[in-house]
C-alpha cells in the first residue's frame, strides 16, 4: 500500500460516525432485502404463465445494462446534479481511493462504511423500479410485476454481496465459488486507476461489459463470466490513463522554454476533493471566464474535464478565446488521459497545444 492510500484511509476512518455499526449496516440491508422479496412473492397467484416467467431474464438483463451505465455515467463522471454529484464523490473520490490496485482489501469491519451502500440506496432502487414494474403488469399481468419487483431486489442484494466479495481477503470460498470468483478478478482489475473511468464496470455479471466491449478480456461472453481469477485472456492494447501524458517534443521550442520558466501542474483526488495546481498553489478554473462545469475533473470526457482543459489553456497561452477554440481538441488528447493523481510540465502542454494544432 502507498503512503498515499494509507493516509487517505486513516483520514476516511477518521470521518465514520462513532454511533456506525458494521453488523447493523449489513442487517438492515439485507432485512429491508429479504422483507421485500418476501412480499412481492407473497403476492404471486398461481399458475404463472411462461410469458410471465420471461420478465426475469428480461429484468437481469436490462438491470444489467443499467448497473453498468450508472457506474460509468453518474459514479466516474461529475455532474452538476446535487445528488449526482454526492454518488461521484463517494465512488471515484473516496471509494477507489480507499481501494487501489496496491491494496484492495479491507482491514476492519468498519471498512463496511466505504464498501456497501447506505440503506437508503435499496430504497431509492426499490422506488424507481416501481413504474417499469407497473408497466410490466399492465402489460402481461399482475405476476410479471411482482416478479419483476423481486427480480430488482434480488439483484440489488447480488450486488452487495458480490461487492464484499471483492474486497475481503482473499480466502477458498471467492477463489472458487463461480461468477464471484469471476467478479472479484474483474473488479480489482477495475480499481487500477490506469482503467477505472472506463473498464470493468458490470459489479453482478459483466454481461454489458462484454456487450459495450468495455471489459478489459478478450473473451466470448461465456468466457467472460465464467472467466474466474485467469489473467490469460486480459487485453494487451488497452488504452490506460497516465501519471505523465504529455507530448514527445514537436521540434521546435516551446513557448515555456524560450521564456525560461517551466511550471508544473498536477491533478490529484483527495477525500477533500478534486485538487488542481500550479507550482502547488491552487490553479484558477477560470470560471470568470467560461463555465462549463462547476469544478475541474480528468480521465474522462466530461464537462469538469473541459473546465480543467480550458483552465490549464487560458493560464498557459493567457488568451481565452485561443483556449475555448482548443479547449475540445485538448481535452480529447491530453485531459482524458490523466490518471488519478498526475503532473504536467508546462512544455509539455506546449507540445500538445502545437500537436492538436497540426
Amino acid at each position: 500500500m502507498t503512503i498515499k492510500q494509507s493516509a487517505f484511509r486513516e483520514a476516511y476512518r477518521l470521518q465514520i460516525e462513532t454511533w456506525y455499526s458494521a453488523a447493523a449496516h449489513v442487517v438492515l440491508i439485507y432485512a429491508l432485502g429479504i422483507g421485500a422479496l418476501s412480499f412481492f412473492l407473497s403476492h404471486i397467484s398461481h399458475p404463472i404463465t411462461w410469458y410471465q416467467w420471461a420478465v426475469i431474464p428480461l429484468v437481469v438483463f436490462v438491470s444489467n445494462i443499467i448497473e453498468w451505465a450508472l457506474h460509468l455515467y453518474v459514479m466516474h463522471r461529475p455532474r452538476k446534479n446535487i445528488i449526482a454529484r454526492a454518488i461521484y464523490k463517494r465512488h471515484t473520490q473516496m471509494h477507489h481511493q480507499f481501494f487501489t490496485e496496491q491494496n484492495c482489501k479491507i482491514d476492519a469491519i468498519r471498512d463496511f462504511r466505504i464498501v456497501f451502500f447506505p440503506p437508503y440506496t435499496e430504497i431509492a432502487a426499490l422506488a424507481l423500479a416501481v413504474p417499469g414494474s407497473l408497466l410490466i403488469s399492465l402489460l402481461l399481468g399482475a405476476n410479471a410485476g411482482w416478479l419483476s419487483m423481486s427480480t430488482v431486489v434480488f439483484l440489488y442484494m447480488v450486488y452487495e454481496l458480490f461487492h464484499l466479495c471483492c474486497h475481503v481477503n482473499d480466502n477458498w470460498f471467492v477463489r472458487t465459488m463461480p461468477f464471484i470468483n469471476t467478479i472479484r478478478r474483474h473488479h480489482i482489475a477495475h480499481h487500477e486507476h490506469a482503467i477505472m473511468m472506463d473498464r470493468n464496470l458490470n459489479l453482478t455479471f459483466p454481461i454489458a461489459d462484454w456487450l459495450f466491449r468495455t471489459s478489459d478480456l478478450n473473451r466470448g461472453l461465456l468466457g467472460t463470466l465464467f472467466n474466474g481469477y485467469s489473467d490469460r485472456f486480459v487485453k494487451k492494447d488497452m488504452e490506460r490513463k497516465s501519471r505523465r501524458p504529455g507530448f514527445k517534443a514537436t521540434g521546435n521550442e516551446s513557448a515555456a522554454r524560450a521564456r525560461g520558466k517551466i511550471v508544473l501542474y498536477a491533478g490529484d483526488r483527495t477525500i477533500e476533493g478534486n485538487i488542481v495546481t500550479r507550482d502547488n498553489v491552487k490553479l484558477d478554473p477560470r470560471l470568470d471566464i467560461a463555465r462549463y462545469a462547476d469544478g475541474l475533473d480528468w480521465g474522462s470526457d466530461s464537462p469538469a474535464a473541459r473546465q480543467l482543459a480550458f483552465a490549464l489553456l487560458v493560464d498557459q497561452l493567457g488568451d481565452p478565446d485561443r483556449a475555448a477554440a482548443l479547449v475540445p481538441a485538448f481535452e480529447h488528447a491530453m485531459v482524458q488521459h490523466f490518471d488519478n493523481d498526475w503532473e504536467l510540465a508546462s512544455t509539455e502542454v506546449d507540445d500538445a497545444i502545437a500537436a492538436v494544432q497540426r
